[in-house]
């Protein structure tokens, strides 16, 4: 990451609170600033936070898989346990 600019802000996003370390891990390897964890087991929170993606007030959306993801989710989305 170059030096010059900030962090990417990141929320972890789970619908179950396993992970949650793992999460948190993959994204302090790669120098974000995890503003936010997210545990949404109905999963109707994820629309929220790719509003507040939108609005430019995060970054990065983390989480452990895709399976409690909805099938048109587009923004950036990163795995951690397709990461390793």
């Amino acid at each position: 990451m170059d030096a010059n600019l900030p962090p990417l802000r990141a929320v972890i996003y789970l619908r179950q609170m396993t992970h949650v370390a793992e999460c948190a891990a993959h994204a302090d390897r790669h120098g974000y600033d995890t503003v936010d964890t997210v545990h949404d087991p109905d999963g109707v929170l994820l629309q929220e936070l790719l509003n507040r993606a939108m609005l430019g007030e995060l970054d990065v959306i983390v989480t452990w898989d895709y399976a409690g993801l909805p099938h048109n989710t587009v923004p950036r989305v990163e795995l951690v346990e397709q990461s390793r």
